[in-house]
């Protein structure tokens, strides 16, 4: 960095102020500088005239502003927003046919690499170039080509001709600079100093006499959970001591983990000296906050209703998002009609079916949303856009009835100002339709910041690393000074040649400019209070971590850091009791044997799904033929080609091609009517058809002579006053010798399981698994025990056919003897069974609701898990 001439806040006070500027390096620094330039004036009683002083961006900007009065025909100025869009329709021309993973994402890096190029004059050599500067050169071309028609100048266009025109001293420019906050100045900044040098601008650097922390103590936490409870009860323990001090908490992931702080802070701060005198300074993109994303979700369903169907996934993002327009009874009635979207067979909902819906619910919105689908078709120009937005806004009730919060009232006036924005691409960009318009308003929400303001009465502020330049506090603790923090990893541009960027010295794109601006920062946090405290984890989960490299000459005086010492309010033991009973159940039970199945894995389950009625909501349709759908297919089509059949009918191949082409016509028309496209239906079918030849084949040559019992026939069965209804797929009947043995089936149109999981789970576990088929064979005495041939589940997939399961007579020619189950064997199971099967009975029937699993595996499929808690539950009991 060039040397300038140092001066003192008092000398800064001396030059001129009309023709002084003070340019910062960034936004705090101005606001720090304006607090002590007054809070000294103060001090000695004057009243002065300060200078102008603003970041160096916004400098620039307001020095580009009086470029107008020297170009007769001054080109318009594309803003960031409007010169990403021209890289990414550069992109899009190039990749013309193909799929662009994430085009704002590649057109944001491309325009940080041209505007890189001409800040630090990257000049990229020969032996330098790469397959991606290559594609950057290529892209720039495009984009160039894009913006040349326009007469248009953009960033770095726009820097080299103000360069040209200070040269030219065509520019009025101060005659005092005085620079704050620059540890390195980009190759861009010194020729622009030095143009103002050569028309007798005195450039200076302002050295501020900040004391340096008196104290500062060095922690090292057992991990990243204990540091952080031992940060907040040192807060808490500070203001309790000295009230009127000024706190900070430095977190270095605080953009990561501002919700999960958010939740710590109100709970650890509640009824305290710092409950709501705490502020967070942490910005978020506009897009991202909860009435913004509202708003925009449903600007997305008026965007995406003008190309036809919207998938339900898109429906459902607005439906859950009613954070205005709709009060909290219509929001409630929108969340379930996007649970009832969830279980049906369609994937997308067209204009018409949606505002129907709608309809149901608050038939005003509807006609409203109706009516702006309407004003939403044509192509329009930004600013009218953004009147369009405006007046849908207006139409929806925006922001709605409810009062507003601070903050929401805040964010309601940034997010006006984005509208305004986004006006002013008018001029920039040609006419865009509802889409188009949409997509690029939400790119730029996303780069719009947006932070609430910090009360008057706050106390504590939670910061991160960036944060502490330019802040003054009584006391300071840092959190997490890991070497993976300071210094932080370098982060160069992927489209220049790292080589050109290091020779360059590109900021933030070296470990050498990392470490420099490590330095500027921990150097900011030593003189940031009197009172430093710096930690660091020892570990986070699994991973150990190290100290930074800037804490070594603070390590002779590591400390441990102490666990906190809980309150007796905190410590009292609080007083368990075990209820494991709900309310008693009588009557119809719903859910077949999947209620008994449930029961015997973990009570709670059954409990929750039978009596609380709770469900998971599950995924949005995603395609029109699902499992769901395929596996009833297939189940109807064996239903009709099995029904009344024979040995004999199964050797009859007319009969077999007749049947079959019946039974395929009546399952595509009750199952496959939903499926729209020709193609997967036929594929579908085509499937089935193969499966059922398969099986068909299979029960011809291997099976011993049978015929068909039943077919899904429903059994009612009451026990304990508990009426059951069930449903047995098939039951195949076997006469020898002048008896008739009946064989329970069950169809799989997954995989199956090997016959021993099947035999542990039947004969050795406590409580049984897939239990249908012993509930079929045992307590539903559809036969005597010893006229049952056998239970076994039928596999409908094209891996393999046939059947797994157990027999007590032969029922394959290739049977083997000791694979049968003699009939003492069979009677002994069979009494297990009805005795287990009565124990689930009566379980449900006296509310038994116990939260236990006899494995974690039983739970694999549990739709209700999050309300178990089952794993967090013997946590808790093993602590």
């Amino acid at each position: 960095m060039p040397t300038y001439a140092s001066i003192s806040l008092e000398q800064l006070l001396t030059l001129p102020a009309a023709q002084t500027a003070v340019i910062t390096a960034n936004n705090r620094l101005s606001v720090f500088i304006k607090t002590v330039l007054l809070s000294h004036l103060k001090s000695q009683n004057k009243t002065i005239s300060l200078p102008a002083i603003s970041p160096y961006k916004a400098w620039l900007a307001q020095l580009a502003d009086t470029l107008v009065f020297h170009h007769a025909d001054m080109p318009i100025v594309l803003n960031e927003t409007a010169q990403r869009w021209y890289w990414q329709k550069a992109i899009l021309k190039e990749k013309a046919g193909e799929e662009v993973l994430n085009p704002s994402a590649a057109a944001a890096s491309l325009s940080q690499a041209h505007r890189l190029q001409t800040e630090w004059q990257i000049d990229v050599h020969d032996d330098e170039i790469n397959p991606e500067y290559e594609a950057f050169a290529a892209w720039r071309s495009l984009y160039q080509q894009e913006i040349v028609p326009l007469a248009a100048w953009d960033t770095p266009r726009l820097a080299n001709e103000m360069l040209v025109a200070i040269n030219n001293r065509q520019l009025r420019v101060p005659n005092h600079v005085v620079l704050l906050g620059f540890y390195s100045l980009s190759a861009y900044q010194r020729s622009l100093l030095d143009g103002l040098v050569a028309q007798g601008t005195q450039v200076y650097t302002l050295t501020l006499h900040r004391e340096v922390a008196n104290s500062v103590q060095v922690f090292q936490a057992k991990d990243n959970q204990q540091e952080l409870q031992a940060a907040l009860h040192w807060a808490k323990q500070s203001i309790q001591d000295y009230p009127k001090h000024k706190l900070a908490l430095v977190i270095p992931s605080l953009q990561e983990d501002a919700a999960y702080l958010r939740r710590v802070l109100n709970k650890t701060f509640a009824g305290t000296a710092l409950d709501k005198r705490w502020h967070m300074a942490v910005g978020r993109p506009l897009a991202e906050w909860g009435l913004v994303r509202s708003v925009m979700a449903w600007f997305s369903l008026l965007a995406d209703f003008q190309k036809g169907k919207v998938v339900l996934a898109k429906i459902g993002e607005a439906l859950l998002n009613a954070e205005f327009a709709f009060d909290t009874y219509h929001a409630d009635q929108l969340a379930v009609l996007d649970s009832d979207l969830r279980e049906e067979d369609s994937v997308a909902l067209s204009r018409t079916q949606f505002i129907e819906r709608l309809k149901r619910i608050q038939p005003d919105l509807a006609q409203v949303f109706d009516d702006k689908c309407m004003a939403w078709h044509q192509t329009y120009r930004c600013a009218d856009w953004a009147q369009i937005y405006r007046d849908t806004l207006s139409a929806f009730g925006f922001p709605g009835t409810m009062s507003l919060s601070s903050v929401n009232y805040q964010l309601c006036r940034a997010f006006e100002q984005a509208i305004k924005n986004f006006a002013l691409l008018d001029e920039m960009l040609p006419a865009l339709n509802a889409s188009e318009a949409l997509q690029l308003f939400q790119q730029q929400l996303m780069q719009t910041s947006f932070q609430a303001q910090r009360a008057k009465d706050v106390v504590l502020d939670i910061v991160g690393l960036y944060e502490t330049e330019g802040g003054q506090w009584d006391s300071v603790w840092v959190l997490g000074l890991t070497d993976k923090v300071l210094p932080q990893m370098p982060n160069p541009n992927p489209y220049l040649p790292v080589r050109s960027q290091r020779r360059c010295g590109v900021m933030h794109a070296t470990p050498e400019s990392e470490m420099q601006w490590a330095n500027q920062l921990f150097n900011a946090i030593l003189h940031s209070a009197q009172r430093v405290i710096l930690s660091w984890p020892h570990q986070v989960g699994d991973e150990v971590l190290r100290h930074s490299s800037l804490l070594k000459p603070y390590l002779s005086q590591v400390q441990l850091l102490p666990e906190v010492e809980r309150g007796v309010e905190e410590s009292l033991a609080l007083e368990v009791i075990r209820d494991n009973k709900g309310l008693p159940k009588q009557g119809q039970v719903k859910g077949g044997y999947s209620t008994l199945e449930r029961q015997s894995k973990n009570p709670l389950w059954a409990y929750a799904t039978l009596r609380l009625n709770l469900k998971q909501l599950p995924a949005y349709p995603d395609t029109e033929l699902n499992s769901f759908l395929v596996g009833n297919l297939l189940h109807l089509v064996m239903e009709r080609c099995y029904a009344n059949a024979t040995y004999a009918d199964l050797h009859d191949k007319a009969w077999v091609e007749t049947r079959l082409s019946e039974a395929l016509a009546y399952a595509e028309e009750k199952v496959l009517s939903v499926v729209s496209s020709k193609v997967l239906k036929e594929l579908c079918l085509q499937r089935a058809k193969e499966i059922a030849l398969e099986f068909i084949a299979y029960d011809r040559d291997k099976r011993l002579p049978f015929e068909v019992a039943e077919v899904e026939r429903s059994y009612d069965f009451s026990s304990h006053g508990l009426d059951f209804r069930f449903k047995v797929d098939r039951v195949d009947r076997i006469d020898q010798d002048g008896l008739a043995h009946y064989m329970f089936i069950d169809y799989k149109t997954g995989s199956l399981s090997r016959e021993n999981e099947y035999k542990d789970r039947w004969f050795i576990r406590e409580r049984l698994l897939d239990l249908q088929l012993p509930l079929y064979a045992s307590v539903l005495k559809r036969a005597p025990v010893n006229q049952v041939a056998g239970i076994a589940f039928a596999n409908l997939s094209r891996k393999t056919q046939g059947y797994v399961g157990i027999w007590q007579m032969a029922t394959t020619a290739d049977y083997k003897e000791d694979k049968l189950l003699s009939e003492s064997e069979w009677l002994s199971i069979n009494q297990t069974w009805q005795q287990k099967l009565e124990g689930l009975f009566q379980e449900i029937a006296e509310g038994e609701a116990s939260n236990r699993a006899l494995s974690h595996k039983d739970l694999t499929y549990c739709e209700v898990t999050p309300f178990l808690r089952l794993h967090a539950v013997e946590e808790e009991e093993n602590d």
